[in-house]
């Protein structure tokens, strides 16, 4: 059990890690059907996959960037 709880993230920390707001992802998984309350709602790995798909270009963007600052 506790470690179904430490893999699912905050969304305001994905939104962080893909370098994108947090209101982008709750709109995206709003529109998805997905139920969100704020940016504090937890990730599961539906959603996950969902962001994944979607936002991969912006992620490698953000990866490249992080790479750059260290």
């Amino acid at each position: 059990m506790a470690e179904t709880q430490e893999k699912k993230k905050k969304l305001y920390k994905v939104a962080t890690e893909l370098n994108l707001s947090h209101e982008t992802l709750v709109e995206f998984l709003r529109k998805k059907g997905f139920e969100i309350k704020g940016h504090m709602s937890n990730v599961d790995d539906a959603m996950m996959r969902e962001i994944t798909i979607h936002f991969k270009r912006d992620k490698d963007v953000a990866e490249k960037h992080q790479r750059k600052i260290q």
